[in-house]
């Protein structure tokens, strides 16, 4: 990082770090204003015009202060808080399904694309999503489940799931592709719509006292595996 750069963003964050709510809401109304985006403020428009020495970036005031850019737009009194309120009352399921159809509709996988293209009308904003959901993988998942994984895909970050996630996704592989032992597991799984094996022995596994099967079996109450072809 530019050392300049770093020092003047740290000089931001120490002058705006001690600034009350209001204060904060003041600079930010203020710089709305400036711009002249108070019929339509949109994060992404604000975020690109603003004054850096004047006025936080809306991810300075997630991270610093909580606040999202809708209850920013809310508290100040504008109109487009109206076409994000929406996304407030919906489930992480429903949000999910509306950022996945954004995605196929733009032949966009990337975090980095989804938030250069968002328009929070059609779609979630990605500061919405990681906020809720606090990682984009979700939403990636829910779109290789429907579509598959585009060519430019990387491997998905199964770090950010729990381990009865984990086991879900396990599960769900293994009827997918009937897989009747581990060998056949590891031969076949798809890495884009389920963890490894080994990832999910040594996450939960414990010995001899409790192994992975044991954990699946008592979960689900079925055998892990599907049974193997009779030969005739």
């Amino acid at each position: 990082m530019n050392p300049k750069k770093n020092h003047e963003r740290q000089s931001y964050d120490k002058k705006w770090g001690d600034y009350s709510e209001y204060q904060i809401l003041s600079l930010v109304n203020e710089e709305i204003k400036r711009i002249g985006i108070q019929d339509h403020a949109r994060a992404k428009e604000y975020n690109r015009k603003r004054d850096k020495e004047n006025a936080p970036s809306t991810n300075w005031l997630l991270t610093y202060k909580k606040l999202t850019w809708a209850e920013i737009v809310f508290k100040l009194g504008y109109k487009s808080y109206s076409n994000e309120l929406k996304w407030d009352n919906m489930t992480d399921e429903e949000l999910i399904v509306a950022a996945v159809k954004f995605m196929h509709k733009k032949k966009i996988f990337k975090s980095g694309d989804y938030n250069r293209l968002v328009h929070s009308e059609e779609t979630p904003t990605l500061l919405k999503i990681m906020d809720r959901m606090g990682t984009f993988t979700f939403v990636q998942l829910a779109y290789i489940k429907k579509y598959g994984a585009p060519k430019d895909a990387t491997k998905l970050n199964w770090n950010v799931f729990s381990n009865d996630q984990l086991l879900d996704l396990f599960r769900a592989e293994i009827k997918r592709i009937h897989a009747t032992g581990q060998g056949d597991y590891i031969k076949r799984y798809d890495n884009m719509r389920a963890p490894g094996f080994v990832r999910l022995k040594d996450n939960i596994g414990q010995g001899k006292t409790k192994t992975l099967r044991s954990v699946y079996e008592n979960k689900y109450n079925e055998p892990m595996f599907e049974p193997r072809p009779k030969l005739t």
